[in-house]
């Protein structure tokens, strides 16, 4: 943690983190590059990285890979598995069906405010189940 002012500069631990940061996130060469200088996808990864700073014991995520390019989006769902080997509780909103088979253990489909269903991927995420989660004025009992 950084125990001096930030008007004072960074303390050398800070600077170690995120230099550790940058170079796990492909940032090294934008390192001193303006927050407003970067493209969208670098300062998805920025903040990203932010929040890793401290290390979470959980991380809440709302569409962390949208409007990213394949890129960007390979290195989130790399990210994401890594921090999952660590221990690190991860609760994502996606809504791109294949993100979430790449990264989700569990998979929670919600509409109008209810649980429709619960469970692995490859358990839950049947075609059936889709398209009633999906569909327009579908009620939580009409759901599997």
């Amino acid at each position: 943690t950084q125990k001096r002012p930030v008007l004072f500069g960074l303390g050398r631990a800070a600077r170690e983190v995120i230099a550790g940061i940058t170079e796990h996130g492909r940032l090294t060469q934008k390192r001193s590059t303006r927050l407003g200088a970067l493209s969208g996808g670098e300062l998805k990864r920025v903040l990203l990285a932010q929040a890793l700073v401290p290390a979470p014991d959980l991380l809440v995520l709302d569409e962390p890979m949208n409007h990213l390019d394949a890129q960007g989006v390979s290195f989130t769902e790399e990210l994401l598995k890594e921090l999952r080997a660590k221990g690190v509780t991860i609760v994502i909103t996606l809504h791109d069906l294949s993100h979430v088979r790449r990264v989700a253990d569990i998979v929670t489909g919600m509409a109008g405010g209810h649980r429709m269903f619960s469970g692995p991927p490859d358990e839950v995420l049947t075609a059936d189940s889709v398209i009633k989660l999906y569909a327009s004025g579908a009620l939580p009992e009409e759901l599997p």
